[in-house]
Parts: C-alpha cells; structure tokens; sequence
C-alpha cells in the first residue's frame, strides 16, 4: 500500500503548469512540523513537494497562497534522473488524491 496523509503549511504561492499536451498540473511545497515517536514536537520542519493535477490543479493555483494550512492525502512516487552535467538526482514528491484547506490558515 501507498498512501500518504499530510498537514502542512505551504512554503509558496502554487505554481500550474501546462505540458505539451495540455495537461495541467500544480506544483507545491509543504512545510509539515517534526514529530518524535511519542508524538510530540520537535524543533524543525520536513519539506514535502506535492502535485495535483486536472480542475483540482487550476482551482489550487487560483486559491491557495503561501501560508495557507493544508491537510491532503496521495501517494508517494520517486523520480530518478541525470543533470546536464551528469550528476545523479533522486526526488520524492506526494501526487494528491484529495486536499484540503484547513482551519488557521492565513489569508
């Protein structure tokens, strides 16, 4: 099973992009709070990239601005790939299945 549940607070406003193919997908980053194992917090936070895509992709980047708390569930994928100059590159991001704008938020 993959399945990824998340609250965050976005870092940035979102960013919709469009492929060749008229594929419309928004690219975000959350800042989700440490947790240790007992479940309370730790200093710091964990940066998590996160995709939506189709309506939902256009309705975030309309709607969501930075500082705007999160809760969104999808699933993990890893993407692996070679710079330009040749360098190995790993990235992880969340692929949303559902999101939700959480009470706190700034607006």
């Amino acid at each position: 099973m993959n399945t990824v549940a998340l609250i965050g607070t976005l870092v940035a406003d979102p960013e919709l992009r469009t492929d060749g193919s008229g594929a419309r997908s928004c690219s975000m980053r959350i800042a989700v709070p440490r947790r240790a194992r007992g479940g309370q917090r730790e200093p710091g936070v964990v940066y998590i990239d996160v995709t939506t895509f189709g309506l939902e992709a256009v309705d975030c980047a309309e709607r969501l601005k930075r500082g705007d708390r999160l809760g969104l569930t999808g699933r993990l994928e890893r993407e692996e790939y070679r710079t330009p100059e040749g360098e190995r590159r790993v990235d992880h991001a969340v692929l949303v299945d559902q999101l939700d704008l959480m009470p706190g938020s700034v607006r």
